[in-house]
């Protein structure tokens, strides 16, 4: 992608934004956190796990995810940003102040650390409009949430809309949103007619 960006003229923000953050998140005190925690047989599982880090997974346990059909658990998404987010207002008691003052810069330096992925991207900025609705007591919509996002990826890097990671997250995302009502109330009607029997 950074080729790409470079012959269009386009500059490379996202890679740009990560090796300044990589850099500030080498030299925290904290690195060595997983090494010092997990036994040395799982800590290239766990780093995979946490951080989407899957450079020091051996071939066979790749492998083995894929033949399974598992292997997205060890990439970072959506997912991820949302338990990080509630141990955030588990930490801060849900004060919707407290939270985004922790919770912004947070999820931007797991987003850091994570690599700038689309999904992680995505995901943060949503969240980030979620904490900004609470602060200045608005509505939050999710689906204005989910364009904006679109448009501020796309806006600091118009070649993401190649990467097959966007397209599935957002995808997935705006299907949520358009059928989680109708399943819903579909399942909630056939288990009550289920039940009334």
């Amino acid at each position: 992608l950074s080729r790409a960006c470079e012959k269009a003229g386009i500059p490379y923000v996202y890679g740009a934004i990560q090796g300044w953050v990589a850099q500030a998140a080498i030299s925290m005190p904290g690195d060595g956190l997983i090494e010092r925690l997990f036994p040395e047989d799982v800590e290239s599982f766990a780093r995979a796990l946490l951080l989407g880090d899957d450079f020091d997974l051996d071939y066979q346990t790749d492998i083995a995810f894929k033949l399974s059909g598992i292997r997205h658990i060890i990439a970072v998404s959506g997912l991820h940003i949302s338990i990080l987010y509630d141990l955030v207002c588990l930490v801060t008691l849900r004060n919707r102040f407290l939270t985004a003052l922790v919770g912004m810069p947070v999820l931007l330096l797991f987003a850091a650390v994570a690599g700038f992925t689309p999904s992680v991207v995505r995901s943060c900025i949503m969240v980030w409009l979620m904490m900004l609705a609470m602060i200045f007591d608005r509505e939050y919509d999710p689906v204005s949430a989910l364009a904006f996002a679109v448009i501020v990826i796309l806006g600091l890097n118009p070649f993401a809309i190649t990467s097959v990671s966007f397209q599935l997250s957002c995808a997935s995302v705006a299907g949520i949103f358009l059928f989680s009502g109708p399943v819903s109330g579909y399942l909630k009607a056939l288990l009550g007619n289920t039940t009334g029997k």
